[in-house]
């Protein structure tokens, strides 16, 4: 058909003249350059080719209304590496909507150690709603000291002045500038010991009436650097402090506040690795807007959440959505809708990782070593909380989930121990997690604690045959003061054990078991979960071009209690009470070098609810 065939092709051209020509023989040259380009409307490209920030430098908007033309002419001086000095006049017009031309002055001058660069441009331009005139200066100077530690002192002066105005000459509230200067001093960052201190000075401008006022003003410090005594230990820390001041004419926008920001991190492995870890300790303050959790309805198996009517009143209720279980039935996505309301907040880090592998000395030891050299342990400590108490947090340990100013906080600490690690034909390892987290939203605050101990192990019975085993035991307790039906402690074990085999190259299966039993054992409370779950799975890969797995399980559910509420939601984790049928198929084909075209299926019959079918087909594309 050729109905709107008119806007099928577009034209894009561009083309450029370079002239250069030496004026002595020290390395004088004389520069020019000449550039014209055309896009017309109906030319859309694929890939990018002009500056990210082309619209913004040319106060655009992202409306491509006809065609566009872009022209520009460069003079110059330069002087080897010592002196560069060019002068550019940049025009842009979209006939009928936009017209601006742009000036552009850019070189440098360098000179027994002392360094000034400049990049400044003021923009004038016209369109048919506005017009606006754009300044802004660049200017960086700047002296190295050719002692031992190389130190370099510089200041920077930048601007931006953006003038809007609409037809009637009235200024538009998108109208701003503001003026920053910047101070610093710092040694090369090749150095083991590196320093980097800088202090700023900003004002910024906001459009008021016919003028654009003074909105506010900053002071802010900067201390960041590094060191690095050997390979084996690095220290890297970064410091900032901001003193905002507003005016009072702009106080219902944002208030004056001072804020920080620290960091410090240690990176060590001394005794040729036998240790490595990572410590890291920070701390900050801030502002933030309250947000609530929203839920969006979305395609079936395009979300990531499930609505269950816990209370049956047909209203959609924030402590009513859980993470899907099942593909089809993840129907809303959760987004943080902020508000109107700003609260200053204080947060605090600390993260300490450490890993101990006496291999990396003892490798080739005899007796009691040898066995010490097959064991490496793992272990990691997190804490992170924020609040919106007024006095800085400095402590990480001081940690109270009871305190009403806490916005959210989390726990982790996880110890492992290795034997044999990595090891083809026996590893095992066992160790334990806690995990704690709280969160205060607008309705309420809502907690979870994990406390968990595992065991898992791999055994390679032959070359085609392996036998893995897991082993878990805990409790997960959650905590909510506005939904008391998700209060609830699950004490719970279970065992997994697998066999896989190897039939050939192409062919692998696994015949799996999995074994658990769950208790609630919050106070009045009565839920039993069993659960005996056997499955069987397999893979098949021809080449590189057509592959196919499937799986089939048969779970057998003993549940005591309400199985419509959070809890039993929770311990079920998508099955239902009796017997459940669960399998899949999958397979992928290559019908292109950089196609691939793949079928899915899923099936399930859980408990006595109805038979469910589920099936896509995706075609992927690489380039």
């Amino acid at each position: 058909a050729d109905i709107d065939d008119k806007d099928n092709h577009g034209i894009g051209i561009m083309t450029s003249i370079d002239y250069e020509k030496p004026m002595n023989n020290k390395g004088l040259q004389f520069q020019s350059n000449i550039k014209y380009e055309l896009a017309s409307q109906q030319f859309i490209f694929i890939n990018p080719y002009r500056n990210a920030e082309f619209n913004r430098d040319w106060n655009l908007d992202q409306v491509k209304a006809s065609d566009e033309h872009l022209g520009s002419v460069s003079l110059g001086l330069s002087a080897n590496d010592k002196f560069q000095f060019k002068y550019g006049l940049d025009a842009f017009s979209r006939p009928g909507f936009f017209n601006g031309f742009k000036n552009e002055l850019i070189g440098y001058w360098k000179k027994n150690g002392f360094n000034l660069e400049w990049n400044s441009s003021l923009l004038s331009a016209r369109s048919s709603l506005l017009e606006s005139q754009y300044l802004r200066p660049y200017l960086h100077a700047y002296k190295s000291f050719s002692s031992p530690k190389k130190w370099t002192l510089g200041a920077i002066f930048l601007q931006e002045k953006n003038e809007k105005r609409s037809s009637n000459s009235s200024l538009r509230e998108d109208s701003f500038q503001f003026q920053q200067v910047d101070v610093y001093l710092e040694n090369q960052d090749t150095s083991s010991l590196h320093h980097h201190i800088n202090l700023t000075r900003r004002t910024d401008f906001l459009a008021a009436s016919e003028d654009l006022e003074l909105a506010n003003s900053a002071w802010q410090f900067l201390y960041k650097g590094h060191w690095q005594k050997d390979k084996s230990s690095t220290v890297n820390w970064t410091f900032n402090y901001r003193n905002l001041e507003v005016e009072q004419a702009f106080a219902e926008r944002q208030n004056s506040k001072e804020t920080y920001l620290g960091r410090i991190e240690w990176n060590f492995k001394p005794m040729k690795g036998l240790l490595t870890g990572l410590s890291t300790y920070e701390i900050g303050s801030g502002q933030e807007a309250k947000t609530r959790f929203n839920y969006l309805e979305v395609e079936p198996g395009q979300g990531t959440f499930q609505w269950i009517d816990y209370n049956q009143d047909s209203i959609q209720q924030v402590n009513e959505f859980e993470i899907a279980v099942n593909r089809d039935q993840a129907q809303f996505v959760r987004f943080n809708l902020p508000t109107n309301e700003y609260i200053l907040t204080n947060s605090v880090l600390f993260n300490q990782s450490l890993n101990i592998n006496p291999r990396i000395l003892l490798d080739d030891a005899k007796g009691i070593k040898k066995m010490i050299s097959k064991l490496s342990t793992q272990s990691n400590f997190k804490i992170n909380q924020k609040n919106m108490d007024s006095r800085p947090l400095w402590n990480p340990l001081a940690l109270d989930l009871e305190n009403e100013s806490l916005i959210n906080a989390a726990v982790l600490v996880r110890n492992v121990l290795f034997f044999q690690r990595a090891n083809r034909k026996f590893n095992a390892y066992l160790g334990s997690n806690v995990i704690k987290n709280k969160i205060n939203l607008d309705v309420g605050s809502q907690g979870s604690e994990t406390n968990e101990q595992f065991l898992h192990y791999e055994l390679r019975i032959t070359e085609k045959l392996n036998h893995i085993n897991e082993l878990t035991k805990g409790i997960f307790s959650n905590r909510s003061n506005f939904f008391l039906l998700k209060n609830f402690d699950l004490a719970y074990w279970g065992l997994s054990p697998s066999l896989k085999f190897l039939v050939s190259q192409q062919i692998n299966a696994e015949l799996s078991y999995n074994l658990s039993e769950s208790k609630n054992v919050y106070e009045g409370s009565d839920e039993k979960f069993e659960k005996n779950q056997l499955g069987i799975s397999f893979n098949y890969q021809q080449k590189i071009d057509f592959s196919i797995s499937g799986g089939f399980s048969y779970a057998s559910v003993n549940f005591t209690g309400n199985q419509n509420g959070p809890v039993a939601f929770q311990m079920l984790d998508g099955l239902r009470r009796g017997k459940n049928y669960l399998w899949n198929l999958q397979l992928n084909k290559n019908i292109a070098k950089n196609l691939i075209l793949s079928l899915n299926y899923e099936g399930r019959k859980t408990g006595l609810l109805n038979l469910v079918h589920l099936g896509d087909i995706q075609l992927k594309a690489s380039f």
